[in-house]
């Protein structure tokens, strides 16, 4: 079921690649790990992003090496409170012609560590990847805001 609601949400994200801030809250989330592509190879990642008021900070690097994908960024453009438990950042870097890319990530808390955790990516130009984590662990620290 999770799984199912994850994948949806990570659909819906490809058309909404400029999310928002969490306004006046400081959120974090910090993933590492591994997951399983969709051809069976596999995909490691780390994730840091924070959002404090309008000011975001992150980076994330993943690497498929089966597909040749390889995404690293210290952009953090968009950082949206799914749920609870679920974050989706936007990320911007250049490819090797210096061409802009858009990276999509979803990450999802779903326990202690590594229980149930999720990654998902989606890439311009139609690489997108989900599943919950064979290895590692995602941490999202929930919003601290102001009443």
């Amino acid at each position: 079921m999770k799984a199912s609601i994850i994948v949806g949400i990570l659909s819906l994200s490809v058309s909404l690649i400029h999310a928002q801030s969490t306004n006046r809250c400081h959120d974090v989330a910090n993933a590492q790990g591994r997951i399983l592509s969709s051809s069976s190879n596999v995909l490691t990642f780390a994730v840091h992003a924070q959002a404090k008021g309008d000011q975001l900070r992150g980076k994330v690097s993943f690497v498929d090496r089966g597909a040749g994908v390889r995404f690293n960024s210290k952009n953090l453009t968009g950082y949206e409170v799914m749920d609870a438990a679920s974050r989706k950042l936007t990320f911007t870097s250049h490819d090797t012609n210096g061409a802009p890319v858009t990276a999509i990530v979803l990450v999802c808390d779903f326990g202690g560590r590594g229980t149930n955790d999720a990654f998902g990516v989606v890439l311009d130009g139609g690489y997108e990847q989900i599943s919950h984590l064979t290895r590692g662990n995602i941490v999202v620290h929930r919003s601290r805001c102001p009443e």
